[in-house]
């Protein structure tokens, strides 16, 4: 992607990606369970998410970078991230916080979702199916989002209006970005051609939107849809896997590169449909279903994006990015073993759990640290 433009909107997702990475670390300290949960997905992946949508929605429908006032989008979303994870804290303002949270964050979505459906009308030839993901995922956030205003107004309707929230956000949002990515990302990192891909994502997203929506009405209103919704997404999920073991197994089971994480992250999100049907059936607890989310799926999905990406985001030039993405993959695949491990851990001794995620992160942090430093001696 050429162009102040482009370079804004990369730079823009490189920030985003190690806003991200802090925000997942400082969530260790924070004692509310939903502050925690907003500051993990609201605050670090839904604004990470919208910047590389940002970036990537040109890329997919062969036209030029976003305009540099939709940039701006995904830190607005961070505003409204931020404000959902403080009005947890209590006090008087509490409400207004939570009002002005979704209002800021729907708005950038709602500027993100016209401009990505005017990019699909304008491109010349068919949009990749990838664009179809993102514009189901963000559909999905703005009913989401539009839920959480109703949360407070709708009491005897709370948990049942929360839950569809959380399962709109995650399953919805979260993971038909993150998979529709993954899709067209593990190819250019494993070095090799998915030739199935395309056709995988043209056919697949009916069952994940259908997945995430029988997942949503599970678990608010239909119990039983709960175990409906995980079945439809694990077709698509399966499909993948089925394909990356026969294509990718080497680069999966390294030590080395973004692959590993990558495949770890496929992995966890399907450990993660499993136990999300049981919290929708009532026989998980919430807590359990979202810390694998997050240490099985989201830390190793966004630390293994950063290893191939940010050395291009970065703008180094090429004789260095190898260099670069060598470093950051560096015994990446013993933190493919070590999050998912750390939520097992945590099962048991949530205090040791917590200390194996934070040192996995810690250890990516530091290899980030070390190539951004690198970058500005370059």
């Amino acid at each position: 992607m050429a162009g102040g433009a482009g370079r804004a909107a990369a730079r823009a997702m490189a920030v985003q990606g190690m806003v991200a990475l802090l925000l997942f670390f400082a969530a260790a300290f924070v004692s509310h369970p939903l502050a925690r949960v907003h500051l993990i997905l609201a605050a670090g992946v839904m604004p990470l998410i919208l910047s590389a949508m940002v970036y990537f929605v040109p890329v997919l429908t062969r036209g030029q970078p976003a305009p540099p006032l939709l940039v701006l989008a995904p830190a607005s979303a961070l505003a409204g991230g931020a404000m959902a994870a403080l009005a947890f804290t209590g006090g008087a303002a509490a409400p207004a916080l939570f009002t002005a949270a979704a209002a800021t964050a729907l708005t950038a979505v709602i500027a993100l979702t016209v401009w990505a459906l005017w990019r699909a009308a304008d491109c010349v030839g068919t949009p990749h199916p990838c664009l179809t993901w993102y514009l189901a995922a963000l559909g999905c956030l703005a009913v989401g989002l539009g839920a959480s205003l109703l949360i407070h107004q709708w009491a005897d309707q709370y948990y049942a209006v929360k839950r569809l929230h959380l399962h709109l956000n995650t399953l919805g949002f979260v993971g038909m970005t993150a998979f529709g990515t993954l899709q067209v990302l593990m190819p250019t990192v494993a070095g090799g051609a998915d030739d199935s891909a395309a056709e995988r994502l043209r056919w697949g997203w009916p069952w994940a939107l259908a997945g995430t929506v029988a997942a949503a009405l599970s678990a608010g209103w239909w119990p039983g849809a709960g175990w409906i919704g995980a079945l439809l997404w694990l077709v698509p999920v399966t499909r993948a896997a089925w394909s990356w073991s026969h294509r990718f197994s080497g680069p999966v089971f390294s030590w080395h590169g973004a692959a590993p994480l990558l495949g770890a992250a496929l992995a966890g999100f399907a450990l993660s449909l499993l136990l999300g049907a049981l919290h929708g059936g009532g026989r998980s607890e919430a807590a359990a279903a979202l810390t694998l989310f997050a240490a099985g799926f989201l830390f190793p999905l966004v630390t293994g994006a950063l290893t191939h990406l940010l050395p291009l985001l970065l703008g180094q030039v090429e004789d260095r990015r190898s260099a670069a993405r060598a470093r950051l993959g560096r015994f990446n695949g013993a933190l493919a073993l070590l999050f998912p491990g750390s939520w097992l851990v945590a099962q048991a001794y949530p205090r040791p759990g917590a200390f194996l995620a934070l040192a996995g992160l810690g250890y990516f942090g530091f290899k980030l640290a070390a190539v951004a430093a690198s970058a500005r001696r370059g």
